[in-house]
């Protein structure tokens, strides 16, 4: 008995007869071990932080553990023949929304947006317009701007929170960037309902309540402080 035979046949359990083995080691080992073994210990993973929490020995335990029921119970091979197909075809999926969003939606943007903001700006009408729109809005009561200041500081928070979870992949990065220019946009529609002075006061409350002596610390408040000047 070989280490092939060893390997796929009589540990992992793969049937003989299973469509994912072709006999060419390369292959067998990427799609019947490394593709497989990477899936699992994403599940795995979960599996073992929401039984065993933060506790590290024991999470490992459980993932050994939870391992060799799959192994001995012959799931491998069935989980070997699903990710065969499985991770190529989110691979192409990514592929396409990649090329889709670097390629076709940044050229449509520069095409019309880029050259209609470069000449808005060129003939100085931005700059009037935002002084027209400021003179025209009435100032802000103190509880306005209280409020104002209380939900800007929980966005913060939310914001905070999410940033700072711990690393869980590329799917789930993915949802958490979208996730964080979401709060900074529901933060910009606090701001916008203020003149220049308010926004300027009440981010200034804010960077001092959450603890910041320059805006440049903050990654939030650094997203945030340009509207100020608007």
């Amino acid at each position: 008995m070989d280490i092939y035979d060893l390997l796929f046949y009589q540990i992992l359990k793969f049937d003989p007869m299973n469509n994912v083995l072709t006999g060419e080691f390369g292959n067998d080992l990427l799609y019947g071990l490394l593709i497989p073994g990477i899936i699992l210990f994403l599940i795995l993973s979960e599996f073992a932080s929401f039984v065993a929490g933060s506790h590290k020995g024991i999470k490992h335990l459980v993932t050994i553990a939870a391992l060799g029921v799959i192994i001995q119970s012959g799931w491998y091979a069935m989980i070997a023949g699903v990710s065969s197909i499985y991770i190529p075809l989110v691979l192409v999926y990514f592929i396409l929304v990649f090329f889709k969003r670097k390629l076709i939606t940044r050229k449509q943007e520069g095409a019309g947006a880029g050259i209609g903001g470069k000449l808005w700006k060129f003939s100085g009408a931005d700059g009037h317009m935002k002084n027209a729109i400021d003179s025209v809005q009435p100032g802000r009561s103190k509880q306005e701007k209280d409020t104002a200041t209380a939900e800007i500081l929980s966005i913060g928070s939310r914001f905070d929170s999410t940033k700072n979870k711990p690393d869980q992949g590329v799917f789930v990065q993915s949802n958490t960037d979208q996730t964080l220019k979401l709060l900074v946009e529901e933060a910009k529609d606090v701001l916008l309902g203020f003149r220049k002075k308010d926004r300027e006061d009440i981010l200034k409350t804010v960077l001092t309540k959450r603890g910041k002596k320059n805006v440049t610390d903050d990654e939030f408040l650094t997203l945030l402080f340009p509207l100020a000047g608007m």
